[in-house]
Parts: structure tokens; C-alpha cells; sequence
């Protein structure tokens, strides 16, 4: 079996006040019109929260302020090995222009699972769940 080629990646789970940003990619490649949590692929000399807040600039023409990181998480994808870096992030902004995406919304988290996702954003969308389910037993939310 070839070796897979490794792509550092990072994404940004954004909320809202109660809500969570997720948008779908346009046609094309292995995640083609699948949903996702907005971000992309970190350049030479970026540390994951600046690339994280370059790319969403870029993508939805927002700022995001990153918080925690929900960890790293590797999915074989095609030739690749992805290895997904994600992170909370806040927005005072809920308008986004997209450039990357052709659909797009804020969704509460129980509404999340009904969207078909991208599979390296999948084992991402249970931590995001699981926090959910967490926060409301504590009543937290």
C-alpha cells in the first residue's frame, strides 16, 4: 500500500451565541459538496490559530477569536493522510461572504448531525455533540 501523504490542516468551530457556523464546500475532490467546519491548510511559518484566523478572513470574510483547542484528529482521505487540527472559536460577526463555499448557515448543535459531512470533520462534529450533551446535563447551556 502507498504511503499516504501527510496535510496539516486546521479548522475553527465557531459559535455564536448558542449557534455553530458550518458551511459546504463547493464541487470537487474527495470532500466536494460535503459540510464542514470552515478553515484550511496551514502555510510555512504559521502557528494553527494564525492560519486558523488567516483562512476563515479569507473564506467567510469574518475575524474569529480562537479559543481551546478540540484537538487533532487524522482521517485517510484519498492520497492523504489529513490530520485536522480544530478549535473553538467566537464571532461577533454572523454575516459571511463566501469564497470557498457555496451554502452556509448557523445551526444549533442538535441540528449538526443532519448534515452530511466531510469525513475528516466527523470525528470533530462527536467532540462538538459531546460537549453539547456535557454542557446541557450540567446546565451549563
Amino acid at each position: 500500500m502507498p504511503q499516504l501523504e501527510s496535510l496539516w490542516v486546521v479548522a475553527g468551530v465557531i459559535r455564536h451565541g448558542n449557534q455553530i457556523f458550518a458551511a459546504k464546500r463547493k464541487a470537487g475532490g474527495e470532500s466536494g459538496l460535503k459540510w464542514e467546519f470552515p478553515g484550511g491548510k496551514v502555510e510555512p511559518g504559521e502557528s494553527a490559530p494564525q492560519a486558523l484566523k488567516r483562512e476563515i478572513a479569507e473564506e467567510l470574510g469574518i475575524s474569529v477569536e480562537v479559543r481551546q483547542s478540540l484537538g487533532v484528529f487524522a482521517t485517510p482521505l484519498g492520497k492523504y493522510l489529513i490530520r485536522l487540527e480544530c478549535y473553538w472559536c467566537i464571532s461577533a460577526d454572523r454575516q459571511v461572504t463566501l469564497t470557498s463555499h457555496n451554502e452556509s448557515g448557523w445551526f444549533n448543535p442538535n441540528e449538526l448531525q443532519f448534515l452530511d459531512w466531510a469525513l475528516p470533520d466527523v470525528p470533530v462534529l462527536e467532540v462538538v455533540l459531546r460537549t453539547y450533551a456535557d454542557d446541557q446535563a450540567s446546565g451549563i447551556n
